[in-house]
């Protein structure tokens, strides 16, 4: 009875350790996880005008900056085969989304709060969300240039999927030239 009472106790006190421990964890939805792997090239398409990016760096991480929350976070980044000064970089999380563009170390681009769809090829892209260009450049008096990125649209599993430059060119991915491994939506 004794050696009864003695297991009972510590399995209870082990319950109440388990039970008290305040660690939350928040996954990315296994579903909206990026589809690209690190070297594999992206290209898009606007009339006549061809632009290449490879992905350089994918990383899945849980973050233990909180003592009470535990989060995953996806970091994803490829870079311009024709300027190695352009590039794209996602930092995304279950709650938020962040993409930066471009050849400075701010994120210039604010996601809409809803989603829609996009038609490229014959294939529809779903979840896509819009991204505008914030001023930020322009504050300190420089100058926007025509193929700089006004507008972009961006699904969790493609990535970027088209963008818009000031010039007006609406550049989309090339879906004919997607790796093998990357379904179609």
């Amino acid at each position: 009875m004794r050696q009864f009472f003695f297991l009972f106790l510590i399995a209870a006190i082990i319950f109440i350790f388990k039970a008290c421990d305040p660690k939350q964890y928040s996954y990315i939805d296994k579903d909206t996880l990026f589809l690209f792997e690190e070297g594999d090239s992206i290209f898009y398409s606007c009339e006549n005008k061809v632009d290449a990016f490879v992905i350089e760096y994918v990383n899945r991480s849980i973050s233990n900056s909180s003592k009470s929350l535990n989060v995953e976070y996806l970091y994803i980044s490829y870079t311009s085969l024709q300027d190695d000064s352009l590039w794209w970089r996602y930092d995304r999380d279950p709650n938020n989304l962040t993409v930066c563009w471009g050849s400075m170390e701010s994120c210039s681009m604010q996601p809409s709060s809803t989603y829609s769809t996009y038609l490229i090829g014959g294939y529809t892209f779903n979840y896509v969300y819009t991204f505008n260009y914030v001023n930020g450049f322009t504050d300190n008096n420089e100058q926007v240039n025509d193929t700089d990125v006004r507008k972009l649209f961006y699904t969790n599993k493609y990535g970027v999927i088209a963008y818009e430059i000031y010039s007006g060119e609406l550049f989309e991915i090339d879906v004919d030239r997607f790796p093998a491994h990357v379904e179609l939506p």
